[in-house]
């Protein structure tokens, strides 16, 4: 009679997981929006599919090992969730360097950013992946963004950035996806003239400032933020950007 039950055991092993990451928000944290609704619909189905194929029958439990170690494999992903919780070792900063900053490419640049748009002593909200997807963002335009803050110590900012005078000391970053958090990869400008030391490495800041570029080596156009006011926020609910934001 066990078998006749496997289907709705396993359903229930795949459904308490799917579940347990909508009820605790991780959907929208660490998945893309497109796959957070796949993750929402896919489960509505399942959802649908135990009830509709529920047995009109009452189980009747035996040791078909076969079955119930089958059954049992259902329940690895919800029983690892549940000991290892979640990761967020792509959120830190030990993956970036002078090659994950942006450049400025024009093919990047999908829309245009007019000045006159702003009133007078307001800033343009943007993230770190609009912020190289708007043309004319980057000559003095008031900009407000949300990141993490990395210090560089001398010989990490002269390794990386040998052109910029004078040298920076930070960065602003954050990490964005395509997919899910497996695949995230870092996104992140000069922070110019940081001289604060309330805050520290990691630190989540909401930073205004004014934007500026600088050549490097390469020619390649370089987009520095020149902070004005910068204060400790909390960490956002979706924690990661999205690289396909920008296809509008």
């Amino acid at each position: 009679m066990i078998g006749a039950w496997k289907e709705r055991l396993q359903l229930v092993g795949w459904l308490a997981f799917f579940g347990w990451m909508i009820a605790s928000g991780f959907h929208v944290s660490y998945l893309a929006k497109l796959q957070s609704q796949i993750l929402l619909v896919g489960t509505a189905i399942l959802v649908l599919a135990f009830l509709v194929r529920w047995p009109r029958t009452r189980p009747v439990w035996n040791f078909n090992y076969r079955l119930w170690i089958e059954s049992a494999g259902h329940y690895l992903p919800i029983t690892i969730f549940l000991i290892m919780g979640t990761t967020s070792l792509t959120l830190s900063d030990s993956g970036l360097g002078g090659a994950n900053i942006r450049v400025l490419l024009p093919d990047a640049q999908t829309q245009t950013f007019s000045p006159e748009s702003l009133k007078p002593g307001e800033y343009f909200k943007t993230s770190l992946v609009d912020l190289y997807a708007f043309e004319g963002l980057d000559q003095d335009i008031p900009i407000e963004m949300v990141g993490r803050l990395h210090i560089m110590s001398p010989a990490e900012a002269k390794k990386h950035f040998p052109d910029k005078k004078p040298t920076p000391n930070a960065l602003f970053y954050r990490y964005a996806i395509a997919c899910c958090a497996a695949d995230a990869s870092p996104v992140a400008t000069v922070l110019d003239g940081f001289e604060s030391k309330k805050f520290v490495s990691g630190d989540w800041l909401r930073v205004k400032g004014r934007t500026a570029f600088f050549k490097t080596s390469k020619g390649n156009r370089m987009i520095v933020l020149h902070a004005e006011h910068i204060e400790k926020t909390e960490k956002p609910i979706k924690p990661y950007l999205s690289w396909l934001q920008t296809l509008r």
